[in-house]
């Protein structure tokens, strides 16, 4: 997508976009939509949750570890949001990745590793039988990637994932550890995996946080609360765009743009999106591209359309 910058005017995509400088949306309204939300209810989602699964009679030798993900983890969750994502990853085996190991090193890892008696599928049902026997289970729904927990009782929806622990080997060796990028697991219920990381997101969010003065995670905020005023205007499909999602393309902002009021960061991302090259983004993970045609990518046209809605919420608030 081209654009021509005339002033503080943008003509974009058939389409005149008066982005001005000036103050559209009044910089009260930023400050507020840039506060993260509660979070008191989130970790008595946790809590809850946590606790029953750890109540659970697991068969000897399963491990696993239970904590947040997504916008609570993250801190950046607004008041609008609700549901909770809470994973469960198994971690006494995990899914390998053999595919970059060098055919030297594939006897070694032959020799060194086995597959599990006890899997994924498995850790799928003995948490689903832990969740049954703490929840009512009209409040329990199985859905294509998540456990669905509705929440009553001062508890937020929650959205479970049961994953593995997944390694991506580099190099396998006989007397060191072995090399590795390690994230999670998951499988739709149609037995598709999908893999994911996130302890590299966060910690890069950590990263970027300290690099922008701390202003990452409010801009973050102020583009999902304009996210959500664009869904409850029907000027978007709502879930067209997903928290994650704005999360790595903010992550591609570069840092001098988090600086000024909020109405001037707020500017400055829009006018950076709207004249630049989408192809070398990343996810805030930092090991894949963000755009492309692979399964979990975005496409470029999909920023295009969100970054002009936003730009038209602010020309008409």
């Amino acid at each position: 997508m081209r654009d021509t910058h005339f002033g503080n005017h943008f003509i974009m995509h058939k389409n005149i976009f008066m982005l001005g400088e000036s103050m559209v949306i009044h910089e009260t309204q930023l400050e507020v939509w840039s506060h993260q939300g509660a979070i008191q209810s989130s970790e008595a989602t946790h809590q809850s949750i946590r606790n029953c699964i750890n109540n659970h009679n697991f068969p000897n030798g399963v491990r696993f570890s239970i904590y947040l993900q997504g916008s609570y983890k993250n801190s950046t969750n607004i008041y609008a949001n609700s549901d909770v994502d809470v994973v469960i990853e198994l971690t006494s085996a995990f899914r390998p990745d053999a595919s970059g190991v060098t055919n030297g090193e594939r006897e070694i890892y032959a020799a060194k590793y086995r597959d599990a008696t006890y899997g994924l599928d498995d850790f799928r049902a003995d948490v689903l039988n832990a969740l049954r026997n703490c929840y009512d289970t009209n409040k329990i729904v199985e859905g294509n990637k998540a456990i669905r927990l509705e929440g009553y009782s001062g508890r937020l929806n929650a959205d479970i994932v049961t994953a593995m622990q997944y390694r991506y080997f580099w190099h396998v060796h006989e007397n060191r550890d072995d090399e590795y990028i390690r994230g999670i697991a998951f499988k739709t219920r149609n037995n598709v995996w999908i893999y994911s990381y996130p302890k590299q997101h966060f910690d890069n969010g950590v990263k970027k946080m300290s690099l922008t003065n701390h202003n990452f995670k409010s801009l973050i905020r102020i583009y999902k609360n304009m996210r959500a005023k664009l869904e409850d205007n029907s000027e978007i499909p709502e879930n067209f765009i997903t928290s994650y999602f704005i999360e790595s393309l903010l992550y591609n902002l570069p840092n001098e743009h988090f600086t000024g009021s909020y109405p001037n960061m707020l500017y400055r991302s829009l006018n950076f999106f709207n004249n630049t090259d989408f192809n070398d983004f990343k996810f805030q993970h930092g090991l894949y591209n963000l755009f492309g045609s692979s399964d979990g990518q975005w496409s470029i046209a999909e920023a295009e359309n969100f970054i002009s809605s936003v730009i038209e919420l602010w020309n008409n608030w």
